[in-house]
């Protein structure tokens, strides 16, 4: 008495396996793919691909170029900040006698604000 609870199907007939695999090409008929070899897959998934890589290039292209751009204008904004705190600086020291004040002195508070502020 076997304990397997499996149940045991007995192998199909080759004339039955010709039955059911002309019913699936028939099934699949429709899609046009039916009887097709490998090549035939292969040169389908190539036409795919193609165009799914050329669009994840310009996708990475356009990363790179945003954060190009972005790094562009970050530095541009630093250096204007640098040129303008140069340019008040030299007021306060040429028009405003900066460096004749004392300790302090409300001139030597706003140098120091501005000194600040454009280090952050």
């Amino acid at each position: 008495m076997p304990t397997d609870n499996t149940l045991w199907i007995p192998p199909l007939s080759p004339k039955d396996q010709k039955k059911i695999n002309n019913h699936y090409r028939e099934l699949f008929k429709w899609t046009g793919f039916s009887g097709k070899a490998l090549w035939d897959w292969l040169q389908l998934l190539a036409a795919l691909a193609i165009p799914v890589i050329i669009a994840a290039g310009t996708l990475w292209f356009s990363v790179q170029q945003n954060e190009a751009s972005a790094q562009i204008a970050q530095d541009q904004q630093q250096e204007t900040a640098l040129q303008t705190y140069l340019d008040r600086m030299s007021d306060l020291l040429l028009n405003n006698k900066l460096y004749e004040s004392q300790p302090g002195a409300e001139i030597r508070d706003v140098a120091r604000a501005r000194t600040l502020t454009v280090l952050l």
